[in-house]
């Protein structure tokens, strides 16, 4: 996670949207890991500020409206 904190703010981004991307996916189709993957997920987007990193490349409306819902059902 570490490493993850320090990354620059575009690579932060790109994973972000990539743990999004798996949690549909991962939610739908593996249960089991589901849990665990749920709670690293918090964990890393915590890390890596996930909220700002999204407003700065998404916008605001975008992190507030999309972002922030999936982020609850986490």
């Amino acid at each position: 996670r570490d490493r993850l904190r320090e990354a620059p703010a575009i690579a932060r981004f790109i994973k972000v949207m990539d743990l999004w991307h798996n949690s549909i996916s991962i939610k739908e189709h593996d249960p089991e890991f589901w849990e665990t993957f749920r709670e690293e997920a918090k964990l890393l987007l915590d890390t890596m500020s996930a909220f700002n990193v999204v407003c700065e490349f998404a916008g605001r409306e975008f992190a507030l409206n999309k972002f922030m819902p999936w982020f609850g059902d986490l």
